[in-house]
């Protein structure tokens, strides 16, 4: 009948009327009936929260003790502090001693459902007074199980819903707990829940103070506030007093986890065994695993309210509680830190041979001002990290290494939007040491995979941010690449975890590349990427690494690496059967951002990149200390980046209008083919002829788009012709290059590298001694050269220059150094020009050659270039110097070298028999035999010239006719010793020439007609000249030869004619000839006149 008056009648049970209701319940609760009491005791439960619903349901604006039932309220509240603190009531008349157990859950229940009604006035001051000195002493004393358990919830409540109205009492309950937790256990980790710890209280205290201080921990709202009240005030007003009492209850958790060493089943540097151990194939599986399987409870025992005695607990019970403290802890913090920071990007990577556009959740930026949260975070970091450190030691099964891997990736996350570097990079560190697996021989676990997979998420997170850091998430997965692929893919296969967290090696892959394509968003990611690259290049090349922030890098790759398994670099070994994981991934992400690597900013992030990557590339592939294969693979990635470069600038038209401005000005080409010219600087063959096989690639796919480098290109050909150590084995690889431009791309020439293709074509390639062949090749691309002059576009302008002929010297090699350095303007003739007597002249050093094999090439094809585009293409200034300092000096050396290289011959010996009856061709007939070709070549191309109508019309054109004469008088008559029938037959064959173009009105007769004289003369000198076999060099066709000129001279000399001299001189000559002993090589004269004797009749 109580609880119906109280409920239905609240506001006339009052007074007195409330009094005698609580006392006939507290006298039934005595009852020996266990139902009567039970009921009473539930009667009067109910009664108390009648009571102080009442007080709830008031007019809020009536005083403190003035609304309605307030007074009620405030007494039973009072007696009930009273009875706890075994005091006397006042309001409440009880004839026995109340039970405890009763009293602390009736005021539990106020707590609990009337939190607000006694937070204020009266009632939270009778609470101050009377409660919470009863609640602090209360812990410090020994009490049965059920009273600790009613104190510990009662301590709880303050705690969670009377903080800010009990600060400094709520501040002693959070120092009472760490306390409590900070107690060790005597008696060993399996003393009972009744034992003692160090401090003489039962263990049961602990656990409870852990379980609700668990329920803290993963209210995260409420441990912020809490934080702000204490810990924060310090930090935020700069007091003196020192209030770090969060900081401690958390510090003590995390003691809780770490104390437990036994449960460790690895050494400490080597947290990696553990977490292996976790694998059902792992040999170090010893004992069960930790997890909610065998460590949780049923029923928390701060939930066991009807326990008399503590019950039994699971030995890791505590170890397992703190540690999903800690991990609910880390996720309500970085649930209210990342859902400010967080934002969506997308981006499209390479996926299975094509690309795949994803989105990911990345850190929008660094929380300025993070509150209570960051301050909490920068103090409680350490210990918290020791909780996850511990842990990565100790076998903890599928789902609760599950979510310690999680938490502790989001907690790296929340670190760095934090700004908190130095938590962010231990936390990290730790993941990346969990990567690493013990024995690398049999490949990583499933789990270490799962990290890695964590590691790298981090670093997507914080790609803008992550800084030096990347050197940590680069340096883990290469090794765990050097593992996965040393180990040739011996992965312990058992599943783990559920089907949201595969470990499949692929999707790691996958995820790496698609942190590197993300990585390009950022800006400050890309370089750190790169630098990241270079460093573990560096490791393996010994190039030299310098940078702002570099130092940083190596201390925390040395944090993340410390007591990590040595896994041995394929390099140490020179065993590089595939690309080095920092060469690879470096070109890899150059390719793939090769637009923004050719950004035309000058001072953004691209030209930067391009830089760090070009110059760290360069110094491995010319490195001295590199092993071969690491330098191969350097130029390789060189030679991917330019031919990616490359065809973007062949694309530019569909590119920015920036990025256009940029390729037509050129410095994109020039950017893109520095690299390669700077290769061929170092002294490794193998890394030269590969940057000539890339230049060569360059050319063919990119050859027609290139315009303002073709002075980079020329610069990497003639450094091979120049290289005097090379056997040729570089000339052999850049010569297609050369032969390519002059197929294809002479029209992309300016004249000045016309010039320079001149230069290499003909002066350097096709004058070196290393290959017959590519001379010889080079000698036939002059022709591509000349066929392209001769269609050249050029001006229509008067050429004004000084003619050759004009000079005091005109023959002289003065003359073309300054034509080699003369500035040429594209489109004007005298540039057209200049290169024809560029072309002529080096075809002619080609006609000076030792080797009869290019002397002859090149005289002939000079001569064939005047016959096919002399009469069209030259003008004046070109005829003029090709006569007097192409052709002439040419056949005049020609001459000289004939003689000067016979005598040396003649003091040769033939060679022997070598006992297989073939005997070797004597050097002094083969020598005589092909420097004949070359002066009869030459002579009869120079008298060919006059047939051209411009040559008689350049200057001294009378001149250069009597040194034409003269050089075929020489041939006849000079060096007799040396004459052959092939010599003097091209000396008749160039006279005959000239004698057939002679114009009276301009040449000087006089000189021909005495060169006859004196070749007559010469070829009937006695005794005869003799060849190697014996014969006379002059036959009766020589003679007659020679006598067929000379009606062709007495016709020039008209209309003077011949003098009495002449006459007389000629004479002489035709009996010489009549009477030469060699003369007759017919039959006899006895029937019929010989030719010979027709000529002199007639």
């Amino acid at each position: 009948m109580v609880l119906p008056l109280v409920t239905s009648y609240g506001d006339s049970v009052n007074g007195e009327t409330l009094v005698e209701a609580f006392a006939l319940c507290l006298a039934l609760q005595r009852s020996r009936d266990p139902v009567v009491s039970n009921t009473a005791a539930a009667i009067l439960r109910q009664v108390v929260v009648a009571v102080f619903d009442r007080v709830e349901s008031g007019d809020e604006d009536d005083g403190d003790l003035a609304r309605r039932g307030a007074k009620d309220a405030y007494y039973v509240l009072q007696d009930l502090c009273l009875m706890a603190a075994d005091g006397e009531p006042i309001f409440i008349r009880a004839e026995h001693a109340v039970d405890k157990r009763l009293v602390l859950e009736l005021i539990e229940s106020v707590l609990t459902n009337h939190w607000r009604v006694v937070a204020v006035g009266a009632m939270a001051q009778t609470l101050r007074d009377k409660l919470t000195p009863f609640i602090v002493n209360f812990f410090a004393e020994r009490a049965a199980f059920p009273l600790a358990v009613r104190g510990i919830r009662i301590a709880w409540l303050f705690v969670r819903h009377l903080h800010e109205e009990f600060t400094a009492e709520c501040e002693i309950i959070l120092s009472v707990f760490s306390r409590l937790l900070s107690s060790d256990v005597s008696g060993g980790r399996r003393a009972s829940m009744s034992g003692k710890s160090a401090s003489g209280f039962p263990v049961f205290y602990r656990v409870l103070a852990l379980e609700v201080v668990r329920e803290l921990l993963e209210n995260s709202s409420l441990l912020h506030r809490l934080y702000t009240m204490y810990d924060g005030r310090v930090v935020e007003e700069g007091s003196d007093e020192d209030c770090h009492v969060i900081i401690d209850l958390v510090s003590a958790v995390c003691r809780v986890v770490t104390e437990r060493k036994d449960l460790v089943r690895s050494m400490p540097s080597q947290p990696e065994r553990a977490l292996a151990a976790g694998e059902g194939g792992s040999s170090d599986a010893v004992g069960p695993q930790i997890g909610a399987g065998m460590c949780r409870m049923r029923i928390e025992m701060y939930k066991l309210l009807d326990k008399q005695e503590p019950p039994s607990v699971p030995d890791t019970y505590m170890f397992y509680l703190a540690t999903v403290a800690v991990i609910g802890l880390s996720e309500g913090v970085v649930g209210d830190i990342l859902s400010r920071c967080t934002e969506r990007l997308s981006c499209q990577f390479s996926h299975l041979g094509g690309r795949r556009s994803v989105e990911v959740s990345v850190l929008g930026g660094v929380i300025g001002e993070p509150g209570a949260v960051g301050g909490f975070m920068g103090q409680a970091w350490g210990a918290v990290y020791s909780v996850y450190e511990f842990a990565a030691g100790v076998r903890l099964d599928d789902p609760l290494f599950g979510r310690m891997l999680e938490s502790a990736r989001r907690l790296v996350e929340t670190a760095g939007a934090l700004a908190l570097d130095e938590g962010r990079d231990a936390l990290l560190a730790l993941l990346c040491r969990c990567c690493l697996p013990v024995a690398w021989e049999q490949g990583p676990s499933p789990r270490q995979v799962l990290c890695v997979r964590a590691v790298i998420e981090c670093a997507l997170y914080l790609s803008s941010v992550l800084g030096p850091a990347w050197l940590m998430v680069l340096g883990t997965v290469q090794q765990v690449e050097e593992c996965m692929y040393q180990s040739r893919g011996r992965f312990q296969s058992t599943p783990v975890l559920d089907d949201t967290h595969t470990s499949d090696v692929g999707v790691v892959r996958d995820e790496f590349a698609r942190l590197l394509a993300f990585a390009r968003a950022r800006d400050e990611a890309v370089l750190w990427v790169i630098c990241g690259l270079r460093v573990l290049g560096s490791d393996l090349s010994g190039v030299a690494v310098e940078f702002e922030g570099v130092e940083d890098m190596r201390r925390l790759r040395a944090l993340a690496l410390d007591g990590a398994p040595a896994i041995p670099l394929r390099v140490n070994a020179g065993a590089l059967d595939r690309p080095t994981f920092a060469v690879e991934e470096m070109r890899g992400f150059a390719v793939s951002n090769i637009d923004l690597l050719m950004s035309p900013a000058a001072e953004g992030v691209g030209l930067r990149a391009w830089t760090a990557i070009i110059d760290h590339l360069l110094g491995t592939a010319t490195s001295a200390q590199a092993v071969a294969g690491l330098r191969t693979q350097a130029c390789e990635a060189v030679a991917d980046i330019v031919l990616a470069a490359m065809d973007l600038v062949a694309r530019a038209d569909s590119l920015s209008k920036e990025f256009q401005a940029m390729a037509e000005s050129g410095q994109a080409q020039v950017r893109i083919l520095r690299p390669l010219s700077l290769m061929m600087g170092g002294q490794h063959s193998a890394v030269r002829k590969l940057t000539l096989d890339t230049l060569y690639r360059v050319l063919q796919a990119s050859g027609h788009s290139i315009f303002a480098a073709w002075d980079v290109v020329f610069d990497i050909i003639q450094s091979i012709a120049l290289d005097q150590d090379d056997s040729g084995v570089l000339m052999r690889c850049v010569f297609p290059c050369l032969q390519l431009i002059c197929t294809d791309y002479l029209a992309d020439l300016s004249p000045g590298c016309l010039r320079r293709c001149i230069s290499a074509l003909l002066v350097q390639f096709g004058g070196q001694r290393r290959d017959l062949n590519i001379a010889l090749t080079a000698i036939g691309q002059a022709w591509a050269l000349c066929d392209y002059f001769h269609g050249m576009e050029v001006a229509d302008s008067p050429d004004t220059s000084e003619l050759v002929s004009a000079r005091v010297e005109p023959a002289g090699d003065l003359l073309f150094d300054e034509l080699w350095r003369e500035e040429l303007v594209p489109g004007s003739r005298r540039s057209q020009q200049v290169l024809w007597l560029l072309v002529l002249h080096a075809l002619a050093q080609l006609g000076r050659d030792s080797r009869a094999e290019v002397r002859l090439g090149g005289i002939q094809t000079l001569f064939r270039a005047v016959d096919m585009h002399g009469p069209s293409s030259f003008d004046g200034w070109v005829w003029d110097g090709a006569v007097w300092a192409v052709i002439l000096p040419l056949a005049q050396d020609a001459l000289g070298l004939r003689a000067q290289k016979l005598s040396v011959a003649g003091d040769e010996q033939p060679a022997a028999d070598n006992g297989s009856g073939m005997v070797a061709e004597d050097p002094r007939r083969l020598s005589q035999k092909q420097w004949d070709e070359t002066v009869a070549a030459t002579s009869l191309g120079a008298a060919r010239v006059w047939a051209y109508e411009g040559v008689r019309c350049v200057g001294r054109a009378a001149g250069a006719w009597q040194g034409a004469w003269g050089l075929a008088r020489a041939m006849l008559v000079d060096a007799r010793e040396l004459q052959t029938r092939d010599c003097v037959a091209g000396a008749l064959a160039s006279a005959k020439v000239l004698a057939s173009l002679a114009e009276p009105s301009r040449m000087p007769w006089r000189t021909a007609w005495d060169s006859w004289i004196a070749m007559g003369m010469g070829a009937t000198q006695l005794p005869p000249v003799r060849d190697a076999d014996d014969d006379a060099v002059v036959s009766q066709d020589v003679l007659c030869a020679l006598l067929e000129l000379c009606p062709a001279l007495v016709a020039g000399l008209s209309p003077s004619g011949l003098s009495e001299d002449d006459c007389d001189a000629l004479l002489r000559v035709l009996r010489r000839m009549l009477a030469f002993v060699e003369a007759p090589a017919y039959a006899s004269d006895a029937a019929a006149v010989t030719r010979l004797q027709g000529l002199v009749l007639d």
